[in-house]
């Protein structure tokens, strides 16, 4: 169980909208964590791993946002070198 007021707004959502909570769990340390700690985070994410469906679905929530060029303009040449004013 997670205490969302920590990275969200603590009153109630008063509207019919949705708000969705998104929850991360980072660790910093993993690798010197207990190992029964470090086993128990593995077991937990096994089942958090994102199946076809759900990978189908979020590409086609994505789709409108991904940039899609069509036009005839050739791409800008690109300089991966720094020139001697950045040197």
């Amino acid at each position: 169980m997670g205490f969302g007021t920590l990275f969200h707004a603590a009153h109630a959502n008063q509207t019919d909208n949705r708000r969705t909570v998104l929850t991360m769990w980072y660790y910093p340390d993993f690798a010197n964590l207990p190992q029964p700690t470090q086993a128990t985070v593995a077991y937990l994410e096994q089942n958090n791993q994102p199946t076809a469906k759900t990978i189908e679905r979020r590409q086609a929530m994505l789709a409108p946002l991904r940039i899609n060029y069509e036009g005839d303009a050739k791409p800008i040449e690109q300089q991966w070198t720094p020139g001697e004013d950045l040197k």
